[in-house]
């Protein structure tokens, strides 16, 4: 193993593995504490992704081996889009696992600028959704619009979680 940089806290972390962006979204499941978890993540080409473990140059031998996961992206202003999803169980008396796979199928990011961020996300039901939020003006009673696809998205609020209709 060698540490994933030299520097800025990167000299305390093993790379494990490395791997670029062969698709839109990644997603990653996990098992801990009887519970599956699911990170699903947007992705642009030539995003980079680092498994990492904490315990490179430790003088001490103090800090925990705990894994990590790194999302790298080269550019000057990006967004990274992430739903984490809390999901199943595991009975270990029976042996099965219960609610294992993600509901997420699709994470994408529809519009970004320096005022408004849009995203998307469409659950494996075929339930869509699209969270909208102001970046500067924090107002609850301030209303928002964006112009996407020629259709108008309006909201009010610093925030807004909209539904689709199929």
């Amino acid at each position: 193993l060698s540490p994933i940089g030299e520097d800025h806290g990167y000299q305390h972390l093993w790379e494990e593995a490395k791997s670029s962006t062969a698709n839109d979204i990644f997603q990653m499941t996990w098992f801990n504490r009887k519970n599956f978890f699911t990170v699903t993540s947007a992705t642009e080409k030539n995003d980079e992704w680092a498994y990492v473990r904490i315990g490179a140059n430790d003088p001490n031998f103090n800090l925990r081996r705990d894994p990590g996961l790194l999302h790298n992206r080269t550019a000057k202003n990006t967004l990274f889009v992430n739903t984490y999803e809390s999901h199943g169980s595991y009975d270990y008396a029976s042996e099965i696992p219960i609610n294992l796979f993600t509901s997420v199928s699709d994470l994408r990011v529809l519009f970004h600028s320096v005022d408004y961020s849009m995203v998307q996300f469409t659950l494996k039901n075929g339930d869509q959704y699209q969270f909208c939020i102001s970046q500067n003006n924090k107002e609850s009673d301030k209303s928002h619009s964006v112009e996407l696809d020629g259709a108008k998205v309006e909201w009010t609020g610093p925030f807004q979680l909209i539904k689709n209709q199929n």
